[in-house]
C-alpha cells in the first residue's frame, strides 16, 4: 500500500488518492499547494516550506527490516 501527500505549513493534510487526482489547497499564508498522481506518480508544487508524507511499500519494507 502507498500514501500520496503532503502537510502545508498550517497543518492542513492534502492527499491525491488515485492517478490525476488533482488536488489544491491555499494556505493561510496565501500560497497554493498541489498534489497529484496519487499511488501512480508524485507530481505537486515545490514552495520549499511543505512536507511531504509520501509513502510507498518499498519504504514500508525497508522499515520492517530495521525492526529487529
Amino acid at each position: 500500500m502507498s500514501y500520496t501527500a503532503l502537510r502545508t505549513p498550517d497543518g492542513t493534510i492534502i492527499r491525491s488518492r488515485h492517478r490525476h487526482d488533482y488536488v489544491t489547497y491555499t494556505d493561510a499564508n496565501g500560497k497554493k499547494y498541489m498534489i497529484d498522481g496519487g499511488l501512480d506518480y508524485v507530481r505537486s508544487s515545490a514552495w520549499g516550506d511543505e512536507e511531504y508524507l509520501t509513502v510507498t511499500s518499498e519504504d514500508l519494507h525497508d522499515k520492517m527490516e530495521n525492526v529487529n
